[in-house]
């Protein structure tokens, strides 16, 4: 990929969100912004209206997690969100651009 991709990341660990951050980037043109709960991506959105995709982490509720899609469908349907639940850099690379591409 060449251009710029811009990922929103929400884990409740903030050692595994930093970890998640710097593993997406490490892929050239990545950036990440991280945060530790639900509540902060629906203000990351709408500050920052060019997002690619939100990867969700481990220690999230499911009711997080559904508040999580009405806030992306509420103002943007086409990000898609990607679950990450743990592996290699590899893997979530993988995720990331598997979900971008079917967009």
């Amino acid at each position: 990929m060449n251009r710029t991709l811009n990922i929103v990341s929400i884990c409740k660990d903030p050692e595994i969100g930093a970890v998640m951050k710097r593993l997406l980037e490490q892929e050239e043109g990545w950036t990440c912004i991280s945060c530790t709960c639900s509540e902060s991506v629906s203000m990351l959105l709408e500050k920052n209206p060019l997002i690619d995709a939100v990867l969700v982490g481990s220690g999230l509720s499911d009711e997080e997690e559904q508040n999580i899609q009405q806030q992306i469908a509420s103002l943007n349907s086409f990000i898609p969100i990607v679950h990450h639940y743990g592996g290699g850099s590899g893997l979530i690379w993988a995720e990331i651009k598997s979900a971008l591409a079917l967009r």
